[in-house]
């Protein structure tokens, strides 16, 4: 259970936040669960949702392969008068090796909406099946394993009207002896445009537009036990109205035992009739682990669309097993002729465990 107050600031009053959890093991792999949320104090009516969930597990589902079958249901108050309030779904999943297949299926209601949390997107049906398949070498002295994988994603207005078509069919994947994986990903998507969508500053795509295009998509990484590690990621092909070019690299260091520093850069080059764009973003991570009772994580990022470098700093120090103590400060600027500050702001958490 948690309760959060926050006081008034500005033109920004003060709330309260209850959010309570409860789950309850039965079987040997399954439980039942419950949550239930309230925000009150923003001026409007007070805002509750409330849930409940459950999996049925077993790993002896035809001797010793493991099926799961699971579902969620929420609803939120006050729900909007057209299309509910409401949130569910089920999903059937049998994860085992040679043979991996999954299906998903759930509805999101036009007025869901979870005050205490969040939601990407409303008024939609999902339907998300999905299957792989791995061959395993034995003698090959430079193959680990092969795979192929299907994850296939359509998502349908409340009137069945297909909006948005996401499959992901991983022609190949390749895992070298060392864990050095090569990956080949076909992407045929589908999007429908209910409404003008910006995609950029100065650049809209048109509403009651059906786009279909292709992409590609490569990976290649090396094994993260390398002292110098590093993950690639190229996206290509057409996209919306035009195409667009993604880069994405990632280098890995490990200098020392217990430092990790990382840097990422990620580039999309987007060419459409509307408008043409680009976009780049950088990140930097240090992680330090001074013993295996305190340590320090970092990230600094920083991106061409909004020209803001934000800077955080978390320091954890575990005084025992169960008793922890935080202090995280995170510190934002924006790019204009200077760096100025946006915000800057701290916390701390002690973690005190009880056992009885």
């Amino acid at each position: 259970m948690l309760q959060v107050g926050t006081r008034d600031r500005s033109a920004a009053p003060g709330e309260q936040f209850t959010v309570a959890r409860t789950r309850r093991r039965f079987l040997a792999q399954s439980y039942i669960g419950a949550i239930y949320t309230h925000r009150a104090g923003d001026g409007g009516p007070d805002r509750q949702t409330a849930g409940a969930d459950f999996a049925l597990s077993t790993a002896r589902f035809r001797g010793a392969q493991v099926l799961e079958f699971s579902g969620f249901w929420l609803t939120t108050s006050p729900a909007a008068a057209a299309g509910g309030g409401s949130a569910y779904g089920l999903r059937l999943n049998y994860p085992n090796d040679p043979l991996n297949l999954r299906i998903a299926v759930s509805d999101v209601q036009p007025g869901y909406d979870p005050a205490s949390g969040f939601v990407d997107r409303r008024a939609y049906r999902r339907v998300n099946p999905g299957a792989r398949f791995i061959r395993h070498t034995s003698t090959n002295p430079i193959v680990r394993r092969y795979s192929f994988e299907a994850d296939l994603d359509w998502r349908f207005d409340p009137e069945g009207r297909l909006e948005t078509r996401r499959p992901d069919l991983q022609v190949l994947r390749v895992d070298l002896q060392p864990g050095d994986p090569f990956e080949f990903h076909v992407l045929p998507m589908l999007e429908r445009l209910p409404r003008p969508f910006t995609i950029f500053p100065g650049v809209t795509l048109p509403a009651a537009s059906v786009y279909t295009f292709l992409r590609r998509q490569y990976r290649y990484q090396t094994a993260g036990l390398r002292i110098v590690a590093v993950n690639g990621q190229v996206e290509e092909g057409s996209f919306y109205s035009g195409d667009r070019r993604q880069l994405t690299a990632t280098v890995t260091v490990r200098p020392r035992r217990g430092w990790l520093l990382a840097l990422t850069g990620d580039r999309n080059d987007v060419r459409l009739p509307e408008g043409r764009f680009t976009t780049t973003l950088w990140r930097a991570d240090a992680n330090t682990q001074f013993s295996p009772w305190i340590s320090l994580a970092q990230n600094l990022q920083y991106d061409t669309v909004t020209r803001a470098l934000g800077w955080q700093a978390r320091f954890r120090w575990i005084l025992k097993p169960g008793d922890d103590f935080y202090f995280v400060y995170t510190h934002n600027w924006i790019e204009t002729t200077t760096l100025a500050t946006l915000d800057h702001r701290a916390a701390a958490k002690i973690v005190k465990t009880l056992r009885f």
